[in-house]
């Protein structure tokens, strides 16, 4: 009777067994990515209230498919805040303007683990994004405050943790145009023809197409009629030679967004001078913030430069409006003064 039993129980064990080796091998194995649908990058992105605007323009350019991959990734997401510049309804331009918003939404990912905390302290490093354009990330420090930049932007130091990589929050839209040179970026630019004219005429114009990084502090068409100058035949009648200095004044060597100024000025006189490619120098300086929380307690800056009537022509460049635009060979800003050498 217990040899029956016994024969009876295995019996029963052998049939569990090969029922639960059947069953194992006809179950579908779950997708290898179903874990990054869950905690992954565009998960996180719509899980947060402010990166909202973020994720339907991932929905809306098809790129939450790659961000559920294993990557990993580096994700540098707008808050909503910066989609504002699109216009007042930043939903609907985001809708309606996939086009646009899909040269801009790979700029923000970056195809590797980039973990700020571990970033040496350094200007401008350089990273190729997914669009294989590259981005230019700044870790500065002074006696005052530390600061991570990315083409100029304030990043918020704490990122998210994905299953797929990480998550940091920027201040403003990253625009894709880094593959475009100074001199490109002033001519395509309606309110830079005057500035675009002078650089034509005095011969400049290749200084700006050049390898070499430089900063221009490019007058608006608005500066040049504050001085008295409502066309551009008025420019084409100047020489050559009286053209080249008022145009080297505008320049300066090197990649120098608002932000990198407002790192690099004296702690204690809020100052940092600025040598143009005229020979002459420019005071930066920093503007206090009395109004908005900004991320270093500044609100922009002025820059001040003495002409030779013993003139001072100054102009500000505010962080709520501009911060510098990124070429592949420097960074160009808007000026409302022109600056007489």
């Amino acid at each position: 009777m217990s040899r029956a039993y016994t024969r009876c129980f295995r019996c029963v064990l052998i049939f569990l067994h090969v029922m639960i080796v059947f069953q194992s091998c006809t179950k579908e194995d779950p997708p290898v990515n179903s874990i990054h649908n869950a905690r992954g990058i565009a998960a996180v992105a719509n899980n947060n209230y402010s990166l909202q605007y973020f994720f339907l323009a991932l929905q809306v350019t098809n790129y939450v498919p790659l961000l559920t991959e294993p990557g990993p990734f580096t994700v540098f997401a707008p808050a909503n805040e910066a989609f504002n510049s699109l216009g007042v309804d930043a939903r609907g331009a985001i809708q309606s303007n996939a086009a646009l918003v899909g040269q801009i939404i790979p700029y923000h990912i970056y195809p590797g683990v980039l973990k700020l905390d571990d970033l040496g302290e350094g200007r401008n490093q350089v990273f190729t994004m997914q669009n294989e354009m590259t981005a230019y990330v700044s870790h500065m420090k002074n006696d005052r405050e530390s600061l991570v930049t990315i083409n100029g932007v304030p990043v918020q130091p704490k990122g998210f943790e994905a299953s797929n990589g990480l998550v940091y929050t920027t201040q403003a839209l990253l625009q894709p145009t880094q593959q475009l040179t100074l001199a490109e970026l002033i001519s395509n630019d309606a309110s830079f023809t005057f500035f675009s004219v002078a650089l034509q005429h005095s011969g400049l114009a290749d200084l700006l197409e050049e390898s070499g990084e430089l900063t221009v502090f490019a007058p608006m068409n608005s500066a040049f009629e504050a001085r008295g100058i409502f066309t551009t035949d008025e420019i084409k009648s100047m020489s050559p030679d009286e053209l080249k200095p008022l145009v080297l004044s505008h320049i300066a060597e090197g990649r120098q967004y608002l932000y990198d100024y407002i790192m690099m000025a004296d702690v204690t006189t809020q100052r940092y001078t600025e040598t143009m490619l005229d020979g002459k120098e420019a005071s930066i300086q920093l503007l206090p913030n009395y109004s908005w929380i900004s991320q270093t307690g500044f609100r922009g800056i002025s820059i001040s430069k003495p002409d030779n009537s013993g003139g001072l022509n100054t102009s500000e460049i505010l962080i709520e409006s501009h911060i510098g635009r990124t070429a592949n060979n420097g960074v160009l800003h808007g000026i409302s003064t022109v600056l007489r050498p």
